[in-house]
């Protein structure tokens, strides 16, 4: 059966063909490359919780080990913090030479500066035959510059503690509704009311609850690239707001002042971990984080959520997506070393194992085959990733995802959430701070 789901997912990445491992303009010389003998150190900069930190760590050790004059010094972390302190390090000229990247940072990034090498100058130093040249050019291609690698194939999914949800009485085998979490919410709340049906919090409810509803709604991500204007309404936007509201007031979700202890990390949220909330919305490359915390429950995934009148929905407001690209620092003394590890990194059959799917169902054919043949793929994380590739929301990768759009965004979520704000009083002002910046962009 788990075969039979990932043909599913090999057959969607691979249609458009693949890229050429060989051909293509390196730029490699002595100033980006070093001495056959000389001893290199690269800086590797990424996030991720411990079984990803751990796995990653094992693969640069083994790749040190056959790569003698090569040393990689880790620089790792949690999400919370990660945008800024690369945003400081890149324009201080101090970031690392090797860099794990969020896909919706890139558009500001490449609008900001040239950052990045373009890998595509790079085929005889990495193989990528591996990849799907369609996902590369949806994802991973700016101003036709192949500025990252996607780590994997990744979506956004409902993960429910299943053993929870029975022990309430929720059902989940119907589609789920964003009005139906409520009523779901309220139903929690009279089983216990120390439980709440979802571990959410602000950081998350920007990329999983306003920008998938709006989309819902429009058909389009909140910024139209084209015109560079939104396309939303202050009324939709307002709708989108109250629900959020409505999460908070009917106590779906725990309260923001409880929750801002580990923003960004769900996992460690003591009632996830004490099996006291039924389901999260979660990024598939983070199942196994989740699970792990609590690991006396059964789990399964289902659909996200959608709009109870189907008439007004213009699309599904979730698509397949990259969970993070790896980039190289354009100004890197040793790029064709830091070539040299990515191409370990991905196409290693040692490294495959190793990573797993804690990046997202592997990326590259190769990885694919091997994690499946050992169980190594979370039939979980394969599960969610084969919803989300029937879905049709719309890449929001572009001026949706820029840092000072993100920003006037997430003001407007935190104001209503903490209760500073009305969802109408939110949107008017919010509005007007992301037309400012779009103003600036014309």
């Amino acid at each position: 059966m788990r075969k039979k789901v990932l043909s599913v997912i090999l057959a969607a990445c691979m249609v458009g063909g693949m890229l050429a491992g060989c051909g293509g303009n390196s730029q490699s010389t002595k100033e980006n490359g070093s001495d056959a003998n000389e001893k290199v150190t690269l800086r590797f900069s990424w996030w991720g919780g411990d079984e990803r930190n751990e796995a990653t760590l094992k693969v640069i050790d083994n790749f040190e080990k056959e790569h003698p004059n090569i040393t990689i010094e880790p620089e790792y972390s949690g999400d919370d913090g990660y945008l800024e302190k690369l945003s400081t390090a890149l324009a201080g000229n101090q970031a690392a030479d090797i860099i794990q990247n969020g896909p919706g940072w890139m558009p500001s990034f490449v609008e900001k500066g040239d950052f990045f090498i373009d890998f595509n100058d790079y085929k005889d130093k990495i193989d990528m035959s591996g990849f799907s040249e369609d996902y590369l050019k949806n994802t991973c291609t700016f101003d036709d510059k192949l500025l990252g690698l996607p780590t994997g194939i990744g979506a956004t999914t409902l993960l429910v503690n299943k053993t929870l949800a029975d022990e309430i009485g929720l059902d989940f085998s119907k589609t789920v509704t964003w009005e139906g979490l409520l009523e779901m919410g309220k139903e929690v709340q009279a089983y216990n009311s120390d439980m709440y049906l979802m571990n959410i919090d602000t950081s998350f409810m920007l990329t999983n609850v306003l920008r998938p509803y709006v989309m819902q709604l429009t058909g389009k991500p909140i910024v139209d690239d084209d015109t560079k204007a939104l396309s939303c309404t202050d009324k939709q936007m307002t709708q989108a707001l109250t629900y959020i509201e409505d999460l908070y007031d009917t106590k779906t979700v725990q309260a923001a002042s409880e929750t801002a202890s580990f923003n960004g990390s769900p996992q460690t949220n003591p009632k996830w971990i004490n099996g006291q909330v039924v389901c999260t919305m979660t990024n598939s490359s983070q199942i196994n984080n989740l699970t792990s915390a609590n690991e006396n429950a059964e789990y399964i995934v289902v659909n996200m959520p959608v709009m109870g009148d189907s008439s007004v929905q213009k699309n599904d407001g979730y698509y397949a997506n990259p969970p993070q690209l790896m980039c190289i620092n354009k100004n890197s003394k040793y790029i064709d070393e830091a070539l040299e590890f990515l191409d370990y990194f991905y196409n290693n059959d040692q490294s495959a194992e190793t990573l797993k799917d804690l990046r997202g169902v592997p990326v590259t054919e190769n990885a694919r085959n091997i994690c499946e043949e050992k169980g190594l793929i979370s039939e979980l994380t394969v599960d969610s990733v084969n919803m989300a590739l029937e879905k049709n929301g719309v890449n929001e990768m572009g001026l949706t995802t820029d840092s000072e759009v993100e920003s006037a965004l997430n003001t407007m979520i935190e104001e209503v959430s903490y209760g500073q704000s009305t969802p109408d009083q939110a949107s008017k002002e919010g509005i007007d701070m992301i037309n400012n910046v779009l103003a600036e962009k014309q």
